[in-house]
């Protein structure tokens, strides 16, 4: 092919080649440093691949973002996916869904309700999950829900009248893995479990109050929402290096050594339209100004695909199979917690408690809420 262009441009003399050269030059170089600039605000990416043909996986967030990248990622290795929805599933999901098995050529797609700001609805689901016998199979749960709010708005409160970020970032990832830790210990010794959380950098920023975990009692912060997210999220670390040291702790019945593997995935900063949200303010004007800067967006943040890469190397890469520690994942990379709490067994366990107590406070109020409607 270059040997015809080549031949082309001496027969017919392009002149202006020639003359303009260096226009062309500056144009290349220009060209070449903003792909090489793009290239590096991309982050890495995993090389790994696995088949995981007949495996049963978890997802939760599964519908936009980065949980759709990794749900379209687990359904093309040949996996089972679960995908854990907060509302049922709507005609669009209806298409998405069947658009999905048609793509992937996997027919073993579905999905579930499970609304993790609402403890009811996730205590529904995962007793539902645990009442079957023999045990169900269950090889990984993949976490990839989160909210986060723009900046000056009003506190977001569930129906059970908890902080909304702070319910669906934690408190129901929490209910969740509590409720589900039988089937998790009752798999077999020669399966492995890996258990994927999304993490974020404003765990950093986290200063969390056991007598106060949704914050009701202290002035909201409108204008850094991010702090709120900072304390689920440092809870949620937290909590997943807890359970996984109970796991190793646990004695197997038939004196396997422990087959669970945590694994935190931090993604960066991406281009989700959670990020949308924030970045607009949640407002008409805020989206037009970020349609007017997306190439700037583009430049600087990653999409979707280079922001799951690290959720696909905690789910492919065989490094973690013999790894029993708790490990935090950025950019494609094993990387220290920057919080010493993580790993403080007193601080998990002061923090297991306070979140137990709100659970069933939760619980015993809107029951109470639902009894005095049917009532009425």
């Amino acid at each position: 092919m270059p040997i015809p262009i080549i031949a082309h441009i001496a027969q017919f003399k392009y002149e202006h080649l020639i003359t303009h050269w260096a226009q062309y030059t500056k144009a290349a170089i220009a060209v070449s440093t903003i792909a090489a600039f793009k290239f590096w605000t991309s982050g890495r990416t995993t090389t790994w691949e696995r088949k995981m043909n007949g495996m049963v996986v978890m997802v939760t967030g599964g519908s936009s973002g980065i949980g759709q990248v990794v749900v379209e990622k687990l359904a093309s290795l040949g996996a089972q996916v679960v995908i854990l929805l907060r509302t049922e599933p709507d005609q669009f999901t209806v298409d998405y869904i069947m658009d999905l098995r048609k793509r992937t050529k996997n027919q073993l797609i579905y999905t579930e309700v499970c609304d993790l700001s609402s403890m009811l609805s996730v205590r529904k689901f995962a007793t539902k999950w645990i009442d079957c016998t023999p045990i169900r199979r269950l090889d990984m749960i993949v976490l990839c829900s989160g909210v986060l709010l723009p900046p000056f708005m009003d506190r977001q409160t569930t129906e059970e009248g908890v902080e909304l970020q702070w319910a669906t970032n934690f408190l129901g990832p929490y209910q969740l893995l509590r409720i589900l830790r039988p089937v998790i210990y009752g798999q077999p010794g020669h399966r492995e479990v890996r258990i994927v959380a999304a993490t974020c950098s404003s765990y950093i920023l986290g200063n969390i109050d056991f007598n106060d975990l949704d914050l009701s009692n202290h002035p909201y912060p409108r204008k850094s929402p991010w702090k709120v997210v900072g304390n689920a999220k440092l809870a949620l670390m937290t909590y997943l290096y807890d359970f996984q040291k109970k796991a190793e702790a646990h004695e197997r019945p038939d004196k396997m050594p422990c087959n669970l593997h945590t694994i935190m995935a931090n993604p960066g900063v991406v281009r989700t339209p959670g990020f949308r949200r924030v970045v607009s303010f949640g407002k008409v004007w805020g989206l037009f100004l970020y349609l007017l800067l997306w190439p700037f967006w583009w430049l600087l943040l990653k999409g979707t695909i280079h922001g799951a890469q690290s959720f696909f190397h905690a789910i492919c890469s065989p490094e973690f199979a013999s790894i029993t520690q708790p490990v935090l994942v950025n950019e494609c990379s094993i990387v220290e917690y920057s919080r010493k709490e993580i790993t403080d067994p007193e601080f998990a366990e002061k923090l297991i408690k306070a979140a137990d107590a709100q659970i069933d406070e939760v619980e015993k109020q809107y029951k109470k809420k639902k009894i005095k409607k049917s009532k009425k």
